[in-house]
């Protein structure tokens, strides 16, 4: 699958997905533990980001990261700098 195909297709599924060598794998959901370690790492990010007056934020994994191989993959969140894509699936 390419990744235009991915994300169309990504845009009908209930679950999320990430595109590993063409292939859509499925991703499990958080544990609540998991998901207040997330929470409270991107409210930090974030502080850290505004205390050094950055224009990069935090996101999570509704947005996917192209990486090096073609894959789109899913981190539970990363930083995305500028330019931002307003409408889109996918840092640039």
């Amino acid at each position: 699958m390419t990744e235009a195909e991915f994300l169309e297709w990504q845009l009908h599924q209930q679950q999320r997905y990430e595109l590993v060598d063409g292939v859509p794998r499925a991703m499990t959901g958080a544990r609540f533990r998991h998901d207040r370690v997330l929470v409270n790492t991107s409210s930090a990010l974030l502080d850290a980001l505004e205390a050094i007056d950055s224009p990069c934020r935090p996101f999570t994994a509704d947005i996917a990261v192209r990486v090096p191989t073609g894959d789109l993959r899913r981190p539970d969140v990363a930083v995305y700098c500028p330019p931002f894509d307003h409408s889109g699936f996918t840092t640039l």
